[in-house]
């Protein structure tokens, strides 16, 4: 019995000792970073939370074998690793300035301004690997809002494109976006996004304005009948038939 308390009572402070850490240094160390590193310092410390985690979890191995398996407790790694994303990463103090970081850096990138690419890949894989097993906390943390945000950008996008050019300078506009967007994707977000961001962007810049970009009296599409541009006619309905070819990027 004495053994027992005194293996309950260990285990119990190791519990605070796991939890102290990201709780009283880690997060307070990612609000005080500089806005330069904000997007690099919680992939890294999450990851240090992890070695932390296992090297624990190693030295008091066989106390795990004996009283978890007895006392129908959780082990340090299983109550250890969730304990960033649910202290830190989604902790009402961090998530909100997380989220529109990453928000911000996407944006930057499709402004063309240098961006740290490697960063932002590393923070969708480590949203990716607190959802344990699960795309969840990617798709709260990132994935909708970034779809939100990309679908407004692109709406007032095209409100000022097709008020400044012809039907196949836009279409020019429309398929460089496309190609854009699908390249970012490939490069540092999850691979399910990237179908979905085509799909907004060919919707805010085709889908919703296909009557006007054929309508437009001097380059649409009667225009181009009238004077057989074929190649312009034929650019014009591949992109509203076949918004995405087979390998992701409109050619």
């Amino acid at each position: 019995m004495v053994v027992q308390e005194r293996r309950a009572l260990l285990h119990g402070g190791l519990r605070e000792v796991v939890t102290d850490h990201p709780v009283n240094k880690v997060r307070p160390g990612i609000l005080a970073s500089p806005h330069d590193a904000f997007l690099r310092t919680p992939n890294q410390a999450q990851n240090d939370h992890r070695k932390r985690v296992n090297r624990i979890r190693d030295i008091v191995r066989y106390l795990e074998q004996v009283h978890v398996s007895r006392c129908s407790v959780c082990s340090v790694h299983k109550f250890g690793v969730p304990l960033f994303r649910d202290e830190v990463s989604r902790h009402g103090d961090v998530q909100p300035k997380l989220q529109e970081c990453r928000l911000q850096t996407m944006s930057r990138g499709r402004e063309g301004k240098m961006v740290d690419k490697l960063s932002v890949k590393n923070a969708c894989q480590m949203l990716g690997k607190l959802g344990v097993n699960s795309r969840s906390v990617y798709e709260e943390d990132f994935e909708r809002p970034f779809l939100a945000r990309s679908a407004k950008f692109c709406a007032l996008e095209s409100q000022k494109q097709l008020a400044e050019k012809s039907a196949i300078d836009y279409i020019d506009v429309a398929e460089q976006r496309i190609n854009e967007e699908t390249q970012r994707a490939k490069l540092y977000l999850d691979p399910g996004t990237e179908h979905l961001i085509q799909q907004v962007v060919y919707q805010e810049l085709v889908a919703s304005h296909v009557n006007a970009i054929v309508a437009q009296e001097d380059s649409g599409v009667v225009a181009y009948l009238k004077n057989q541009k074929v190649g312009d006619l034929t650019r014009i309905f591949r992109l509203r038939e076949r918004p995405q070819r087979s390998n992701g990027v409109c050619e």
